[in-house]
């Protein structure tokens, strides 16, 4: 798990995007630990960004599912802004 938070801090500080790590991971720093298998991550950037970013992800070894980035750039197409949940995989 530290070395998945390790690689997507690397990504999105290589990106200068703002983000902020949260659910179970920040729990357990900040209050009770708790066992978790993810990272729960809200990033601030661009919708015309986004595309960077989800090749420099996959170039850090992340795997994005298929369905999470179509759900993403469909999203996008439609919203301004919103909060998405993308699945990512090391």
């Amino acid at each position: 798990m530290e070395e998945m938070i390790t690689a997507l801090d690397g990504v999105l500080r290589e990106l200068r995007v703002r983000y902020v790590i949260i659910g179970g991971i920040a729990a357990s720093v900040w209050g009770r630990p708790r066992m978790t298998v993810n990272a729960d991550v809200v990033a601030v950037i661009s919708k015309q960004r986004l595309p960077i970013l989800l090749k420099v992800f996959k170039q850090y070894g992340f795997r994005i599912l298929p369905a999470s980035e179509s759900k993403i750039v469909e999203k996008l197409k439609r919203l301004s802004a919103s909060i998405y949940r993308c699945y990512l995989r090391r």
